[in-house]
């Protein structure tokens, strides 16, 4: 574990006593992550996270980023299941009591791993081409032929109910990858190799491809939570993380894309079967379809966009959002022929409200919508869910078709 560990907050900055070496290190490999300012004072550097949240490693220096959204908030932005705060055995794994967010999905994961594996490893058939001494399966003619005068061993072609899938390979390479990560404690380390143990027949180079989109069948539902985080904790860190031998540099999370999937994702829900909803729509803003565009949030009845957003995960300073914001729904209003557009973005309990702009010389208005994501996942998703409903029936469409 590194020597020395630093903790900030997202959006929060920090004067920081560092050795000019981590400093310039900061400065060329995460300015992604954080910004830093030297002071007076040569030995002293003002930090300033961005929205990346975790943990990362700079030489014996260990910097950890706070996020203030909750953890349980924060694990429904991952799309992780609810009730995900399992307890195997005595040993509770209490989310809120975690400051350390790497660690508090480690643990997570872990518990997740040991109830899945008590109720059975999911094992598939697998066609497998190999010779033995004893027929199996069916006799390989092609291979006969290929290769005349062997009695023995046979090539066979057979079925094997086998461990080593996509699912498993995914699980195992996620608990690799825990268990390279130093600042784990000796106990959840050793809980992470017993389950290791558990895959022993698995390969651990998990396919990120499909993790996504997959959708578990009745046999994999026990896999929910566990595939969820073992998604995370590998696309966290770097290629190198994931599959090389030596210690996990980090492991670091996108508040700005967590935020916009999340809302992405709640908004299709609560309009199932009514509308299209879809995220990152294509759309040119030039006739000759010149500038394309990616939308955040597009939301389609009959394939015409009725209402458009986009989300913004950093916190309001004032009554009004950033300009710029402006011009970007504004240029997404236009180019879909709508009369409204929505700028959505988190809040904190004492943000004031916010207003709306209607453009001048248009009859164009630029709505923001602000949720409050230290409430409870429920009253977070109750709150998307009316938004929802009130974007499609305020949407105003300029020349109705």
């Amino acid at each position: 574990m590194s020597d020395t560990q630093v903790v900030l907050t997202e959006w929060q900055s920090r004067t920081v006593a560092l050795p000019r070496e981590v400093a310039h290190e900061l400065l060329a490999k995460h300015s992604k992550h954080v910004q830093v300012t030297p002071t007076e004072d040569p030995t002293k550097w003002v930090l300033r996270p961005t929205s990346i949240v975790g943990a990362f490693a700079v030489a014996d220096h260990r910097f950890v980023i706070r996020t203030k959204v909750p953890l349980p908030s924060l694990l429904a932005l991952m799309d992780v299941p609810p009730k995900s705060e399992l307890i195997m055995g005595d040993t509770p794994v209490d989310l809120d009591a975690v400051a350390d967010l790497q660690l508090a999905i480690v643990r997570l994961f872990c518990a997740a791993v040991e109830a899945t594996t008590q109720r059975g490893i999911r094992r598939d058939y697998v066609q497998r081409a190999e010779r033995l001494l004893a027929p199996r399966g069916r006799i390989d003619v092609r291979e006969v032929i290929r290769r005349p005068g062997m009695d023995s061993p046979v090539p066979c072609v057979h079925d094997d109910h086998a461990a080593n899938t996509p699912l498993n390979r995914l699980v195992k390479a996620a608990l690799v990858r825990c268990g390279r990560m130093p600042a784990v404690s000796p106990i959840w380390r050793r809980r992470l190799s017993m389950q290791r143990h558990e895959f022993e027949d698995v390969d651990h180079v998990g396919d990120l491809e499909w993790a996504s989109r997959w959708e578990p069948s009745p046999m994999e539902r026990h896999y929910r939570t566990t595939v969820a985080l073992a998604r995370w904790i590998l696309e966290g860190g770097s290629a190198g993380d994931r599959h090389g031998s030596s210690p996990v540099s980090g492991f670091l999370l996108d508040m700005n894309k967590l935020f916009e999937d999340f809302v992405t994702r709640e908004i299709g829900r609560a309009l199932e079967g009514r509308f299209v909803v879809t995220g990152q729509d294509q759309l040119s803003l030039g006739q000759d379809g010149s500038v394309t565009m990616f939308p955040d949030i597009a939301v389609k009845d009959s394939g015409r966009a009725i209402a458009v957003a986009d989300t913004k995960y950093k916190v309001l300073d004032d009554q009004l959002a950033r300009i710029q914001d402006y011009y970007q729904v504004l240029a997404y209003a236009t180019a879909y022929g709508l009369k409204d557009a929505w700028l959505i973005y988190a809040k904190s309990p004492t943000d004031r409200p916010l207003r709306d702009v209607l453009v001048r010389n248009t009859e164009t208005t630029l709505r923001t919508h602000a949720l409050d994501l230290s409430r409870p996942v429920e009253d977070l998703r109750q709150q998307i869910a009316a938004f929802a409903d009130r974007m499609v029936v305020q949407s105003r469409v300029m020349h109705p078709a």
